[in-house]
């Protein structure tokens, strides 16, 4: 964040608005990319990821846990790409040098020759650098943090083991979706408009479904269950092993236990 608003004393690093505007959108005059595309090339790669002010560092709401991985508000993440270290607070500082001491996997773009208070860390930083595992941004090497690429078309998977698919063209033009997808040693299948979520438990058990335009779900080539007309469908399995259903519909509005 100091880099994105501060451009003294580096007059050739200035925008039209006389801060470091292009880090964030990019530059046509040097041809370098901005946060904003940096952030997308990695979504393109196929690496899900959240874009983060070091803001977040500064004031403590990225931790680490037991294995020395990234911690945002309870969610755990593999590794960390930096972008722009130039006039980097203290603690952000101190952050990056306890996150590549303790093994912590680093991408880290651009150099950092003084930090907020305009001090010299240039020897402080190039030791904080040689950690890194990669020097500078290249999507290509992101593999070589540990991260997993995301080869699910249309979807994700969460980190409760559920998965999410979506494609808002279904929605748009009222087409269903098929999707297929592996869970639990099972083969689930079905067709979605706009969402679709499913969660299911070691054995293989729906515990959660969310399905747009709903028809039907099947498990390994047999049906779980189906509507007579598509619908919007949310099923919860109960402590008990029982299922409640929502559904939704043009003609129908109720809720149903089943």
């Amino acid at each position: 964040m100091p880099a994105l608003i501060d451009w003294f004393p580096d007059e050739a690093a200035r925008s039209p608005w006389d801060i470091n505007g292009n880090l964030a959108i990019g530059s046509s005059w040097d041809g370098k990319p901005g946060i904003e595309e940096q952030e997308q090339a990695v979504w393109n790669a196929g690496y899900p990821c959240a874009l983060l002010p070091s803001d977040f560092i500064d004031n403590g709401r990225i931790t680490f846990d037991a294995e020395n991985h990234p911690v945002i508000d309870g969610h755990q993440f593999d590794c960390m790409i930096f972008l722009n270290p130039q006039y980097a607070k203290e603690t952000t500082l101190q952050f990056l040098e306890r996150f590549t001491q303790s093994g912590g996997k680093l991408m880290l773009e651009g150099n950092a020759t003084r930090d907020f208070d305009g001090n010299d860390i240039a020897s402080c930083f190039e030791k904080i650098a040689a950690r890194a595992t990669v020097r500078g941004f290249d999507v290509n090497q992101i593999s070589k943090l540990g991260a997993q690429t995301n080869s699910l078309p249309n979807g994700a998977f969460m980190e409760d083991g559920s998965v999410i698919f979506s494609d808002i063209q279904s929605w748009q033009k009222n087409r269903a979706k098929p999707f297929s997808i592996e869970l639990a040693g099972h083969k689930f299948s079905g067709s979605y408009i706009g969402v679709c979520a499913l969660k299911v438990n070691d054995s293989g058990d729906i515990e959660k479904f969310a399905c747009g335009g709903f028809s039907k779900l099947s498990r390994d080539g047999q049906v779980v269950f189906s509507l007579e007309s598509p619908a919007d469908i949310v099923v919860n399995q109960t402590a008990n092993g029982e299922y409640n259903a929502t559904i939704v519909s043009s003609t129908t509005n109720h809720f149903r236990e089943y």
